[in-house]
């Protein structure tokens, strides 16, 4: 098996992997090859070792997720209904695809070494920062509501995916992030 011309060797890397990390398996470079039909060495040509696979994996699923929820906001008049549009959407992402929400937040690589991670991740704060933005009279400092917002949409949505609420059903999960997406907008306003 000596395909090294593979046509977008990346991309296949990237899909083999993905079914792998997907089932949460143990797996190596040479399984990835295996799986995407080409030589052992071939992962090499673009990705120093697992971690740099799995970090790959989690920044490509951070940029779907982004332009995921960016298309959710696109057409959405109102401040608070694009945050709460915003936040359904990024509810919908993950319970479309839990495994790229798995591997966006729970896989192991030191996300401090992959720029290119920390730089989709941060694009995710930026967007919620922004959405923030065209709320008049928050009182609160912006990264501290940007990071409340995110926090209570981001717990709500893992313990919805992870059975741990009362009511689980996606329909029950949206007017729970509605609740809370109301509720910090309220309590932000009316901190003095």
């Amino acid at each position: 098996m000596d395909k090294y011309h593979h046509g977008n060797l990346r991309a296949a890397l990237l899909k083999a992997a993905f079914h792998l990390a997907a089932k949460m398996e143990n797996f190596t470079l040479r399984e990835v090859a295996r799986r995407a039909g080409v030589s052992h060495n071939a992962p090499y040509r673009h990705f120093r070792n697992k971690d740099d696979l799995i970090a790959a994996l989690a920044t490509e699923s951070f940029h779907q997720m982004l332009a995921f929820v960016r298309a959710a906001v696109a057409e959405v008049p109102t401040p608070p209904d694009r945050l709460r549009a915003a936040a359904r959407a990024y509810l919908h992402f993950a319970l479309k695809n839990p495994s790229r929400f798995n591997i966006m937040f729970h896989s192991t690589f030191d996300r401090h070494a992959y720029p290119d991670y920390v730089a989709a991740y941060t694009e995710s704060l930026v967007l919620v920062f922004e959405l923030l933005q065209a709320h008049e009279n928050l009182n609160v400092d912006p990264d501290t509501a940007t990071e409340l917002v995110w926090a209570s949409v981001h717990g709500i949505t893992g313990l919805g995916m992870a059975a741990r609420l009362r009511e689980g059903s996606p329909e029950n999960l949206e007017l729970l992030i509605d609740a809370a997406v109301q509720t910090l907008l309220q309590g932000m306003r009316s901190l003095s």
